[in-house]
């Protein structure tokens, strides 16, 4: 697909998604059946996203989390349920359906979506491939990104709420894509993001999203999801 500068779709080429989505949202996959991703504690997202159709939902925003581990978290604790919002994880680097899938659920409910990511340019990186997409799919990028996507966290200066000991030090890979991240037209156009940035290089040190935990039991869920969004904390 990649050498014929074609979508998948197109070749018929159907991969297993590894996306994740919880929250007040149905749709119809391509098999006709309504699914309905409050139901259970998380529904893999369908790899022929192309053929989802009759998306309907009742949230308030989408919750974009770069790690399962963290997205399992919100589950169990009933974050959606609570807050009435849409969680959706691409456990990691994302996959192209689950980019496609981002796309087409925030374009048909229009809701605001924010993402958690790590503090780090690794997480910046991740979060970047949802936004602006890769060189690699060009010519496909449109059917798989979400510019307005808002940058919750966490941010350089969340960590002050950290315990010291849950930060970590910068590595030389670390350095290299932080760098390589200011060189981006994108990071250029946006100067508090290229500030996040410089911020990870001037200090050499990072956070984990699973450093939140280490604050207060319930903090993450109970304390800074909320109130970064509802104080308009976010870049």
């Amino acid at each position: 697909a990649l050498a014929l500068e074609m979508p998948r779709n197109d070749l018929r080429i159907i991969a297993n998604s590894k996306a994740l989505i919880s929250g007040a949202l149905t749709f119809v996959n391509s098999d006709g059946i309504l699914i309905d991703c409050s139901c259970s504690g998380a529904v893999i997202v369908p790899s022929q996203v192309h053929l989802i159709k009759d998306v309907k939902c009742s949230a308030k925003y989408i919750l974009l989390v770069e790690k399962e581990s963290a997205f399992s978290r919100l589950v169990e604790n009933k974050f959606a349920e609570k807050h009435s919002c849409i969680i959706f994880t691409g456990k990691g680097y994302p996959s192209l359906d689950g980019r496609a899938f981002l796309r087409l659920i925030s374009v048909q409910t229009r809701l605001p979506v924010y993402a958690l990511v790590d503090c780090d340019p690794f997480g910046v990186e991740i979060l970047l491939q949802y936004i602006i997409g890769s060189s690699s799919f060009a010519f496909n990028n449109s059917e798989l990104v979400t510019p307005h996507i808002q940058w919750l966290g966490i941010l350089s200066d969340d960590r002050k709420q950290l315990p010291t000991k849950s930060l970590m030090g910068l590595s030389i890979q670390d350095e290299k894509k932080a760098r390589s991240l200011l060189s981006l037209e994108y990071i250029k156009s946006k100067p508090q993001w290229k500030r996040e940035i410089e911020k990870m290089l001037s200090t050499s040190k990072k956070a984990e999203i699973e450093a939140l935990c280490t604050v207060d039991w319930g903090f993450l869920e109970d304390c800074y999801i909320p109130h970064k969004i509802q104080n308009a904390l976010c870049i």
